[in-house]
């Protein structure tokens, strides 16, 4: 299993080392809120980002169970987030990737922060938290990617497996993906109206209950 958190932490010391060459991803950092930049940025120098780009969310689930919400101050204070998140803390990896995705001021998602927020979704995955690994596979196919993305993770077999865990997991969203890819007009030997019934009404009992 791919130590996300160790490698990312190794990334605190070399923040600070001279800027990259100019590509569209540190473009994109430079137009982030101030406050989100040396978190961002963390991320993406961390060693292990590209090998998360290249694993398969379910590959790395430990099947824990569900979290039920992320850590709610990371808009406010992401460093702090991603500090607790390298440290083991899957819901400050969940929180982080939200704020990344809300960080506009009118707090709409920012489709373009893919590149940065999959990892820190996968990053909770792999400690246990459902929904970032239904978040993670949902991000590598439907986010807005400044570079390739992950084509593993896109995958249908990846997906399937991943949503599957996950809604497996008791976590809604992952049944309601699960629902959503049983009816593509893309997933092969996956595609079956009877099982994607029985995720949706899953996914809705899940709901109705609170869990």
């Amino acid at each position: 299993m791919l130590r996300f958190f160790l490698s990312l932490a190794l990334t605190l010391s070399l923040s600070s080392i001279g800027p990259a060459e100019a590509d569209p991803v540190t473009d994109a950092i430079a137009k982030a809120p101030y406050q989100y930049r040396a978190a961002i940025r963390n991320v993406l120098n961390s060693p292990v980002h590209a090998k998360a780009l290249a694993t398969c969310p379910a590959d790395v689930f430990p099947r824990k169970g569900r979290y039920a919400n992320g850590m709610t101050e990371c808009g406010k204070n992401p460093d702090k987030c991603y500090k607790a998140c390298i440290s083991g803390d899957g819901n400050a990896c969940f929180g982080l990737a939200h704020a990344f995705e809300k960080s506009r001021t009118d707090n709409s998602r920012r489709a373009n922060y893919s590149d940065f927020t999959y990892t820190l979704f996968l990053a909770s995955c792999q400690q246990g938290n459902a929904n970032g690994c239904t978040n993670a596979a949902a991000t590598s196919k439907n986010g807005t990617w400044i570079k390739e993305p992950p084509a593993k993770s896109r995958s249908i077999p990846c997906q399937y497996r991943t949503y599957k865990a996950s809604c497996d997991a008791n976590a809604y969203w992952g049944c309601s993906m699960l629902g959503g890819l049983h009816m593509r007009a893309d997933a092969g030997q996956y595609r079956s109206a009877a099982k994607s019934k029985a995720a949706y009404e899953k996914a809705r009992r899940l709901r109705k209950s609170g869990s």
